[in-house]
């Protein structure tokens, strides 16, 4: 099942063939192209440190843009913003 992952506390590295790609920090967010596409996460978050984070389903994440849609654009701009590093 994907997942859309907010990292709340600690630090992370996001993975793609075994590489890092990037790292992540309180605040951001991973999942986004699982879903928007419904296809297998592209990469994989590994903790660099103790982490606390917020997982949330497809199911409840397509109802929580419905319910709260000035975040749409927030999930849009950043979906762009990393599709063109």
């Amino acid at each position: 099942m994907t997942r859309f992952l907010v990292l709340l506390a600690g630090r992370a590295e996001v993975r793609n063939d075994q590489r890092a790609v990037y790292g992540i920090r309180a605040g951001v967010f991973v999942g986004l192209i699982g879903l928007g596409s419904r296809s297998p996460a592209t990469a994989t978050v590994t903790a660099l440190e103790p982490v606390q984070a917020l997982a949330v389903t497809t199911l409840a994440f397509r109802s929580l843009l419905r319910r709260v849609p000035s975040l749409t654009d927030r999930v849009l701009e950043a979906l762009a913003a990393r599709t063109a590093r």
